[in-house]
């Protein structure tokens, strides 16, 4: 039982720290693309 609660939170410690990639991921695509834009502007 103890187990499959230890899995369970790592799973979802996971999840957040992969969101947390993903968002940053995002937003430095954003920032290039912004600066990109910028510079043929």
């Amino acid at each position: 039982m103890s187990i499959i609660l230890i899995s369970y939170q790592y799973v979802i410690y996971y999840n957040i720290e992969l969101k947390k990639y993903l968002i940053m991921g995002c937003m430095v695509k954003c920032f290039y693309v912004i600066s990109i834009t910028n510079c043929f502007k």
